[in-house]
C-alpha cells in the first residue's frame, strides 16, 4: 500500500478512536437513573432512537477500527517460514510492551489523581460506570493484567482492553494466511472459514478487514459495494448487530476506495495526527475519564451548574487529558518502540 493511502486510513483510525471515546462518555447518560442530572429530553430522546446504536455507540465505532486493522494487515509480506515467525513473535511483543507501559501509565493516575467515578453517585446512579477502579492496584498486577488482556480478554487497568487478545490472535491467522498465500491466491478465504468456525465478533471483523484488503479491487466495484450495503441492511433487518457493523463498514471502506476526495481530506495533517495518536487516545481515554473527567464533573454538580453543562466540561476536560498524554505516550513509547523493534528482528 502507498503512502497516501496509508495517510488517509490513518486519519479516519485517529478520527475512530476519538468517536469511541465519546461513545463511552456518552454512556454516562445511558445508563442512569431517571432523577440524574445528566438526563433531559434530549438523551432520553436519543438513547431511545436508533441514533444510540449508531453514532453514540462506542461498538458502532470500534468495529470500524477492528475492520481497518485487518486491511491494513492485507498489505504485509510474509516471504518464508522465518519471516513469518519473526512477524508473529514481533506483533506480541508490540503488543505486549505497548499494554506493559500504559498499564504502567494508568497506575501513574491512579496513585497520583487517582479514580473517582465511584463518588459520582453522590448526584446519580449509573452502576455500570460507577464499578470501575473500586479496588486497590498494586505494582505486580501491572505485569498480571497486561498478560490478561493477551491472552485473557480482560484488564483491570483498562476494560476497553478487552479486545486485544482477540486482534492478536486475528494477527496470527492473517500472517498464515498470508504466508499460504505464495502457494494459493485463495488462501485469504480461509479466514471467512476460520471466522465462522471461531464465532467471535472481533476476529470476525479483523478477518473480514483482511479479505477486504487482499481483493480490494474486486470490492470498489459498484455492484460489489452495492451489495455490502443491501447485506448491512439484510443484517440489520435481522437484528445481526455484529454482521451489519461489518457489512456496513465493508461497504464503507470500498466507496472511500473510490473517492479520491475523501482520501485527500482524511489524508490532511491534522487526521494523520489523530492516526499517530491513536493507540494513545484508545488506551487511556477511559482511565482518564474515570479520573480528571470525573473530578471536572464532580466539580462542576457541586458548583450547582447545569448537568449537562457539568458534562460538558468533563468531556472537554477529558479529551484534552488524552490529547496530552497520547503525545507524550507516542514521542517517548511508540516511536522509540517501534525503531527498536526493527533494530532487534533485523539483529
Amino acid at each position: 500500500m502507498n503512502q497516501k493511502r496509508l495517510y488517509h486510513i490513518d486519519g479516519i483510525k485517529g478520527i475512530l478512536c476519538f468517536f469511541i471515546m465519546f461513545g463511552h462518555f456518552w454512556n454516562l447518560t445511558l445508563w442512569n437513573n431517571p432523577e440524574s442530572p445528566l438526563v433531559n429530553k434530549v438523551t432520553t430522546f436519543i438513547n431511545n432512537s436508533i441514533l444510540c446504536d449508531t453514532l453514540f455507540s462506542a461498538t458502532f465505532w470500534m468495529y470500524a477500527f477492528l475492520l481497518i486493522s485487518g486491511y491494513l494487515l492485507s498489505g504485509s509480506k510474509v516471504n518464508n517460514l522465518l519471516d513469518l515467525g519473526v512477524k508473529i513473535v514481533k506483533r506480541y511483543l508490540r503488543f505486549f510492551l505497548l499494554i506493559f507501559v500504559s498499564c504502567v501509565f494508568i497506575f501513574g493516575i491512579y496513585k497520583t489523581v487517582g479514580f473517582h467515578n465511584a463518588k459520582t453517585s453522590e448526584f446519580f446512579i449509573n452502576s455500570w460506570y460507577q464499578s470501575y477502579y473500586t479496588w486497590e492496584f498494586g505494582l505486580k498486577s501491572i505485569l498480571t493484567e497486561t498478560v490478561n488482556a493477551l491472552f485473557y480478554s480482560g484488564c483491570g487497568f483498562n476494560a476497553p482492553f478487552w479486545v486485544m487478545s482477540d486482534i492478536l490472535f486475528s494477527s496470527v491467522i492473517i500472517y498464515v494466511c498470508k504466508y499460504a498465500e505464495k502457494y494459493t491466491k485463495k488462501a485469504s478465504w480461509v479466514c471467512l472459514v476460520a471466522s465462522a468456525f471461531f464465532n467471535r465478533p472481533v476476529i470476525s471483523a479483523c478477518l473480514a478487514g483482511y479479505v477486504l484488503g487482499s481483493y480490494k479491487e474486486q470490492a470498489k466495484k459498484w455492484p460489489v459495494i452495492a451489495m455490502f450495503f443491501v447485506g448491512s441492511i439484510c443484517a440489520g433487518l435481522l437484528h445481526r448487530e455484529y454482521l451489519f457493523y461489518i457489512l456496513l463498514y465493508c461497504f464503507v471502506l470500498a466507496l472511500v476506495d473510490r473517492l479520491e476526495f475523501v482520501q485527500k481530506f482524511f489524508g490532511m495533517k491534522f487526521f494523520r495526527f489523530t492516526g499517530q495518536i491513536s493507540f494513545g487516545v484508545y488506551a487511556f481515554h477511559w482511565p482518564v475519564i474515570c479520573s480528571v473527567g470525573s473530578l471536572a464533573l464532580i466539580w462542576g454538580l457541586r458548583k450547582g451548574f447545569d448537568g449537562m453543562v457539568a458534562y460538558a466540561l468533563a468531556l472537554v476536560v477529558s479529551v484534552v487529558a488524552v490529547i496530552i498524554i497520547s503525545i507524550i505516550y507516542n514521542l517517548v513509547i511508540e516511536k522509540p518502540l517501534d525503531k527498536l523493534l526493527k533494530k532487534v528482528i533485523r539483529k
